[in-house]
C-alpha cells in the first residue's frame, strides 16, 4: 500500500474552528496512521493556530512571512505522494473547485495519486454549475460519496478516471465515549449562525426564525424541568453559532438560564459535552452524525438537503424531523418540539451499518501506489 516514504496533502476547511471538518480530519489521520505511522500530512493552512498542534500535522502557510509560506510549499511539493480531499459539501463553491482543478493540473501533482472522501453533493447546483463540479472531480483516481442523493448524481455522470463508491458521514467513525449521561441531563441544542441558515432560505427572516427555534426549546425544556445546553459547532470569524444565540437571546432568561458550549478546536471535548446531554436537538448535520453514535434522542431542524439525506440514511422517524427550510408553522414547529422533549427515545435505526458504510470511504488505501 505505502511502498516509500509517504506524505498526504489534506484539502478542505480544515483549521477554521468548525467542528464537522476538523473531526473529518481526525478520522482520516486516525485510519491512516493504523496502517502508516509514519505517514506525514500537510495541510495548506491552519487559521484556528491550534488544530495543527492536536493533530501533529504540518502547515504550509503562515500569514506573516510570505516568503517563508513558498518555501514551504516547495518543499511540500517534493515530499507530497498523495492527496485527498474530505469531505462534506466542499465543492459547493466553484471558486474553490477551479482551485483544486488548477492545483491537480500542475507539474508537481501529475503523479501523485489523488482521492476525495465523504463528499457530499447538493444537486441545486446554487454556487457552482453541474458541468465545473463533474470537471474537478473527473481530476481524482477516487472518491467516496456520503449519500445516494450524491453517489446516484456521479453515475449519472459517467466518469472515466475516478473510481466511484457509495459510502457515509466520515463522522461515523469517530471515536465517541460509551459513559451514561446523568438522570438530571440538560437537553443539548445545535443550532447553526442565522446568517448560514439565510443562505439557504432566501427571502426568509432568519434571524427571527432562529430566535423563535431558541425560544420554542427552550420553553419545551423547562416544562419538563431540563436545563438546555446550547452547543456551538462552528466558532469562526464566518459563523459562530454560540454567539449567534447570545445575541439574539441577549437581556433574556435564554443568555441567563441555558448553558452554552462553543468548540475550541478539541473535538473530544465537544463529543464530551454531547455525551453528557440526555437528547439532542440538530440543525449541524454533525451534531446528528455524533448523537447517533452517541444513542441520543434525536430531533433534526433540516435546513439543508444533507440533513434530509441523513435523516431518509438512518430511517429517523418523521415525528423527529422538522423542515425549516421553507415556510415554518409555529404551531407545528411548538408541537414538533413538545412531542420530542417529552418521549426522549432513540427513533432511527441501528447505527453499525452505518459505521460499516463510511469505511468504504477508505477502500482507496488498498489501491494507493
Amino acid at each position: 500500500m505505502f511502498s516509500r516514504p509517504s506524505s498526504t496533502l489534506l484539502l478542505g476547511y480544515h483549521g477554521n474552528r468548525n467542528f464537522g471538518d476538523d473531526l473529518f480530519a481526525d478520522v482520516i489521520f486516525s485510519q491512516i496512521r493504523e496502517r502508516d505511522p509514519a505517514h506525514r500530512f500537510y495541510i495548506p493552512a491552519d487559521a484556528s493556530g491550534a488544530f495543527a498542534k492536536r493533530t501533529n500535522v504540518r502547515v504550509i502557510a503562515t500569514k506573516m512571512l510570505p516568503g517563508l509560506t513558498r518555501f514551504r510549499w516547495m518543499r511540500a511539493r517534493k515530499a507530497i505522494t498523495h492527496i485527498l480531499l474530505g469531505g462534506g459539501n466542499l465543492l459547493e463553491s466553484a471558486k474553490y473547485a477551479q482551485s483544486i482543478i488548477d492545483d491537480l493540473a500542475s507539474p508537481w501533482a501529475k503523479n501523485v495519486y489523488r482521492a476525495a472522501i465523504g463528499l457530499g453533493v447538493d444537486t441545486n447546483f446554487r454556487s457552482i454549475s453541474e458541468d465545473k463540479l463533474a470537471e474537478c472531480l473527473e481530476q481524482f483516481d477516487f472518491v467516496g460519496f456520503r449519500d445516494s442523493t450524491s453517489y446516484d448524481w456521479a453515475m449519472s455522470r459517467s466518469f472515466t478516471r475516478p473510481r466511484i463508491v457509495e459510502a457515509e458521514d466520515l463522522a461515523f467513525l469517530a471515536d465517541v465515549p460509551h459513559v451514561a449521561s446523568k438522570p438530571d441531563a440538560p437537553i443539548g441544542v445545535s443550532l447553526c449562525d442565522w446568517r448560514q441558515i439565510a443562505a439557504y432560505s432566501p427571502g426568509v427572516d432568519s434571524r427571527e426564525r432562529l430566535f423563535r427555534l431558541v425560544n420554542q426549546v427552550y420553553v419545551a425544556a423547562k416544562a419538563v424541568n431540563r436545563k438546555v445546553r446550547f452547543l456551538g459547532l462552528c466558532a469562526n470569524a464566518q459563523q459562530n453559532d454560540v454567539e449567534a444565540i447570545r445575541e439574539i437571546g441577549r437581556g433574556s432568561l435564554i443568555e441567563s438560564d441555558c448553558e452554552f458550549f462553543s468548540y475550541t478546536g478539541d473535538t473530544s471535548q465537544l463529543i464530551r459535552a454531547m455525551n453528557d446531554c440526555c437528547s439532542i436537538v440538530a440543525m449541524r448535520l454533525h451534531a446528528a452524525v455524533i448523537a447517533t453514535r452517541l444513542h441520543k434522542p434525536l430531533l433534526m431542524l433540516s435546513y439543508h438537503a444533507k440533513c434530509k439525506a441523513f435523516a431518509n440514511q438512518i430511517s429517523l422517524h418523521h415525528d423527529c424531523l422538522l423542515d425549516i427550510q421553507g415556510v415554518v408553522d409555529h404551531e407545528v414547529a411548538t408541537t414538533t418540539v413538545n412531542r420530542f422533549l417529552s418521549s426522549l427515545e432513540p427513533a432511527y435505526g441501528n447505527c453499525a451499518v452505518h459505521d460499516r458504510n463510511a469505511e468504504k470511504n477508505f477502500k482507496f488505501l488498498d489501491r494507493m501506489p
